[in-house]
């Protein structure tokens, strides 16, 4: 078998998780400022974010899923 490298080592693959900078995290924030902003109370704000967090589970685990198949393949 010919090799492309004179030798074989593991691919260095590294995640940085940038909580801050992710788009869920602003997405957040607008939805919590538009929840101030037009006085939704707080039982109702939690009981609409649960709802909203049960609605997204399944597609959140078929993203989650592809994007771990893709990480796997590369």
């Amino acid at each position: 078998m010919v090799t492309v490298v004179a030798k074989a080592s593991n691919y260095p693959a590294v995640y940085n998780f940038n909580y801050l900078s992710a788009a869920g995290s602003a997405v957040f924030l607008a939805a919590l400022l538009s929840a101030i902003f037009l006085r939704v109370l707080p039982d109702q704000f939690v009981y609409i974010f649960a709802k909203t967090l049960r609605q997204l589970g399944i597609p959140a685990v078929k993203f989650a899923a592809v994007l771990a198949l893709a990480f796997l393949m590369n």
